[in-house]
């Protein structure tokens, strides 16, 4: 979401030169996560998903998402 506004608000002036250009023309292309729990939308504040170590993580979320993922939930 939103990588070119990040890298133009908080990138170093060598990240400007190097990404910028090449994302205006689409030469390169970025990624960013996607919030996928039911009651966030884009606001990533008020996720719930938390993990909690113990000998391996345990991960406590809710997802919803399309069913062609094959995620376990």
């Amino acid at each position: 979401m939103y990588i070119m506004g990040t890298i133009l608000r908080h990138g170093t002036d060598r990240q400007k030169t190097a990404y910028l250009p090449k994302i205006a023309t689409g030469e390169l292309r970025l990624q960013a996560f996607g919030v996928t729990e039911p009651t966030s939308g884009t606001d990533t504040t008020s996720l719930r998903t938390f993990a909690r170590r113990r000998r391996h993580y345990v991960v406590n979320a809710r997802r919803c998402g399309p069913a062609a993922l094959n995620i376990p939930t």
